[in-house]
């Protein structure tokens, strides 16, 4: 299994690129345009989407500058209208980015008991907003590709984080292994524990867009070995 962190600056470019992405996709936002759904989040509109986007923007802030715990439901601007989200988005999202300039090993609340750092915060926000900008590209009818290096990341950040928090809790893995492999970076990595019962094979972006639910791994993947295994794999809820 390969390892993918990235540097701190490749993380807050890719996070700059996708929240000027982000302004500028919501620049062209029309009324109705804010009610449209969100294809992979049921039950979202694009005006959802931002509005969570934005409290995340200020739960990071409330994590590195007071080192508080907090939801971002905390931060839902219910007064705010439609038309109002977009500065909204931009100002807590460039607030954000100023803040994660800090050295990545200054401490920050997470709610990753292992890592309590600015650090983790670099990579979880560059994930967040790669999967995120995504979902307001699809809804819009625009999307753009994911960059190879932060989709096998955000791999990485699956295998590494999301899937402890959420075993024995959200989920139960299976007695198997199932290897991912990205075919256009060369990295590998495993789900689960056991013997490897099969393998999954496409691009870094096609396998991380396969986890978040965003993309059909059928089509998406190429599969090897047991076929059911890997599918009940990528069933299971490993993100949130």
């Amino acid at each position: 299994m390969t390892t993918s962190r990235l540097s701190p600056t490749t993380y807050l470019t890719h996070l700059e690129g996708d929240l000027d992405r982000l302004d500028a996709l919501l620049a062209g936002v029309r009324e109705r345009t804010w009610r449209s759904p969100v294809p992979a989040c049921p039950g979202w509109d694009l005006a959802h989407l931002i509005r969570h986007l934005g409290g995340v923007h200020r739960m990071v802030i409330a994590a590195i500058e007071r080192q508080e715990a907090s939801k971002s439901g905390q931060y839902d601007p219910g007064a705010l209208a439609e038309d109002e989200l977009r500065g909204w988005l931009h100002d807590g999202g460039r607030r954000m980015l100023e803040l994660l300039r800090a050295d990545p090993a200054d401490p920050a609340w997470s709610f990753f008991r292992p890592d309590q750092t600015v650090g983790f915060w670099q990579r979880r926000q560059a994930q967040e907003h790669l999967v995120h900008r995504y979902d307001a590209e699809t809804t819009l009818g625009c999307p753009t590709p994911l960059a190879a290096d932060l989709a096998a990341d955000g791999i990485g950040e699956i295998v590494e984080v999301m899937v402890p928090l959420r075993e024995g809790r959200a989920v139960t893995l299976p007695p198997y292994a199932v290897r991912f492999i990205a075919s256009d970076t060369g990295q590998d990595w495993l789900i689960g524990t056991g013997p490897v019962s099969g393998t999954a094979r496409g691009t870094a972006a096609d396998l991380l867009l396969a986890l978040w639910g965003r993309r059909d791994p059928a089509r998406a993947l190429a599969v090897e070995g047991d076929t059911e295994a890997v599918r009940r794999m990528l069933t299971l809820a490993l993100v949130p």
